[in-house]
């Protein structure tokens, strides 16, 4: 009833919880005004407000178990009492109602998934109860994290995101800020998550990749759409690579900044939690190659390195750079060791295209590298090798390479002719539908079915669930379309598995 009575107010400046009214405004007059149009609405329906329990003109609240602040929102103090006086859990029961608690306030908590998983191990199926150091400390840690929880800044989609992101051996880690009042980077939320037995095998780039793409995950309500880019901070200065991949660019705005590890501590605390570490003698070597399969007829790193220190003498484009590291004189991002040029940290590679097919060969055509794609292979040249345009030429040399063309299986069926649509002829006669998936729970939906009409291009947007059937998506077509347009002449969908051969028989019969 509530949703209703305001249905054209919510997020606009009021907030509603069951029979709990927020209202919110960017200053005194707009707010009068706006707190004067929430009370008419509630006597044009015969509401009435409880006096004592009603605030106004403030700038801090206590709303649903939070205050809310000017800038950000806190833990609620009465409630960290509480916390601090809980005592130490019997049973699971008790792990139940203690874990129930802080998990109200894990976004105020940088390394609660890290730090909970002892407790959460006694709630696992067949675990046997054992209460010993590290599910004490668990227990502690918690309830100190509480009193000291920060101050989370009120995400602002009008300023510029920032997400430190950083990967270990068992976790990944990240931190969603923005610049506040003073010009520095203030958290907005914390996200950290342990890897999966599978996501433990992955390298170190694709763990960094996990990273964001979890962080991008997890923040997609703020992240995607945003009109500035958002800054990934990184540690991992081959992701820099990545910002050409399509799993991620196509749906935000992003640009990803390598930031050293010693400036990149707060990630690197989220990914590095001691809990996560397994015990001695969990990990097993899995020898995945035998020895023999490494005999190949690729020239070895030692002697390209022979050819590279020959040849940087050769460049002309080098002579200056090497006559002042020649001269003790510092440049930066150059040094000049081991008869070798090196930039940022990795050898560098003189103007010599046969130099570099040398080391495409042994990255990319090497029995035990096993033909990788262009990422892949970027990824394991740039750990020891650097020159301009490296990526553009480790993509053309993989999209030449005759092994891959003749081994690399389609995995499109053949694509039909491209014909324009017809110009619809009155409203509502062809339409096209599709859905919108991922987003967060609201009310118990979420997902939106989106029906357009061709013509007048008029939108439906129907609140549903991504776990609707057919026969579901097909009711609703009845229920929200054709009860108010009628039967469409034709209709377009993106052929997604929920528009399949079962929903146009549940629709039309």
């Amino acid at each position: 009833m509530m949703n209703k009575i305001f249905q054209d107010l919510l997020d606009v400046y009021v907030i509603i919880y069951l029979d709990n009214i927020l209202v919110f405004s960017l200053n005194e007059k707009d707010h009068e005004a706006h707190v004067q149009e929430v009370l008419r609405r509630l006597q044009d329906n015969d509401l009435f407000c409880n006096i004592e329990k009603c605030h106004f003109h403030t700038k801090k609240i206590d709303y649903l178990g939070f205050i809310i602040l000017e800038f950000g929102i806190e833990v609620d103090q009465s409630k960290v009492t509480d916390a601090m006086n809980w005592s130490t859990p019997k049973n699971v029961k008790n792990i139940q109602e203690f874990l129930g608690f802080v998990n109200f306030y894990r976004q105020f908590i940088p390394n609660f998934g890290n730090m909970a998983r002892p407790l959460y191990n006694l709630l696992k199926k067949d675990s046997v109860w054992r209460w010993d150091l590290a599910e004490q400390q668990s227990f502690d840690g918690l309830k100190k994290c509480l009193t000291s929880a920060p101050l989370l800044l009120q995400p602002d989609t009008t300023k510029q995101f920032y997400v430190e992101c950083d990967a270990s051996d068992y976790a990944t880690g990240a931190i969603l800020s923005q610049r506040n009042s003073e010009g520095k980077l203030a958290p907005v939320a914390y996200l950290s998550k342990s890897l999966s037995p599978a996501e433990k095998n992955y390298n170190i780039f694709d763990k960094e990749l996990l990273a964001v793409i979890r962080a991008f995950k997890e923040w997609r309500h703020l992240l995607e759409g945003s009109e500035l880019p958002v800054q990934v901070l990184t540690d991992h200065k081959n992701l820099e690579y990545f910002s050409t991949s399509q799993s991620l660019n196509k749906h935000y705005n992003f640009q990803i900044i390598y930031r050293p590890g010693a400036q990149n501590k707060k990630a690197d605390i989220l990914s590095q939690r001691y809990d996560l570490v397994p015990l001695e003698g969990g990990v097993e070597n899995q020898v995945l190659l035998k020895p023999e399969l490494f005999i190949a007829s690729i020239t070895p790193d030692q002697e390209i390195n022979d050819l590279i220190g020959k040849a940087i003498y050769k460049d002309d484009q080098l002579k200056e750079i090497l006559h002042k590291l020649q001269n003790k004189e510092k440049i930066l991002d150059w040094e000049l060791k081991e008869g070798l040029l090196w930039y940022q940290g990795k050898i560098f590679v003189p103007k010599d295209n046969t130099i570099r097919n040398l080391i495409l060969e042994s990255r990319h055509d090497a029995l035990a590298a096993g033909h990788p794609g262009q990422a892949r292979t970027l990824e394991l040249i740039s750990r020891s090798y650097y020159w301009p345009l490296l990526k553009k030429f480790v993509n053309s040399y993989v999209s030449h390479c005759k092994t891959c063309i003749r081994s690399k299986p389609t995995n499109q069926v053949p694509v039909g002719l491209l014909k324009p649509l017809q110009i619809p002829e009155r409203p509502w006669e062809d339409i096209a539908y599709n859905m919108i998936v991922g987003l967060p729970v609201s009310e118990g939906f979420d997902a939106i079915l989106t029906v357009i009409d061709q013509f007048s291009k008029m939108v439906h947007f129907i609140p549903t669930q991504s776990t609707a059937l057919a026969i579901d998506i097909a009711n609703l077509f009845i229920t929200y379309i054709w009860k108010l347009h009628g039967l469409p002449r034709s209709t377009v969908s993106d052929r997604g598995p929920t528009f399949n051969a079962k929903f146009m028989r549940h629709l039309y019969h």
